[in-house]
């Protein structure tokens, strides 16, 4: 693994991941500066972002509001419950977890927030290809921080 510092968050990345370039995803355009990264020719995608503010939502690192997000999320997508949710506090915030299926298509999203901001991660791939990249894609997102 090989730990890569971003503007606002440090991720570590195994052997062949790296970042690409991105033309559409499934997060939310208003995010701001999206990371992708994956390995070529693999079918599964990582999208990190730093989420600005929301004056509205200030952020908060109360496991409910994290997982609040990551339910939000699906219903911006018109999904009405994620087939799981797990949320854990870390040393540097919640960290909240939730998978969906959209189409033929499988989606992860974490959101971890520290009480003053908060880091956004979607996974992406094919339903049917879903299990090839686990151990990896959770190893990266355990490593995801602020930085």
């Amino acid at each position: 693994m090989t730990r890569v510092l971003f503007d606002g968050f440090t991720i570590d990345l195994p052997d062949g991941w790296g970042e690409l370039a991105h033309d559409a995803t499934y997060s939310d355009p208003t995010e701001g500066d999206r990371k992708m990264f994956g390995r070529p020719g693999h079918a599964g995608v990582l999208y990190v972002s730093l989420l600005r503010p929301d004056p509205e939502n200030p952020p908060s690192d109360a496991p409910e509001h994290v997982v609040a997000l990551a339910h939000a999320w699906g219903r911006a997508r018109g999904l009405t419950a994620p087939l799981t949710v797990t949320s854990a506090e870390r040393d540097d915030g919640t960290l909240a977890c939730a998978e969906y299926k959209l189409v033929a298509d499988y989606i992860a999203v974490w959101f971890l927030c520290d009480g003053h901001e908060t880091l956004h991660a979607t996974y992406v791939s094919g339903w049917t290809t879903r299990d090839g990249d686990r151990s990896l894609r959770d190893a990266i997102l355990a490593s995801l921080t602020f930085g």
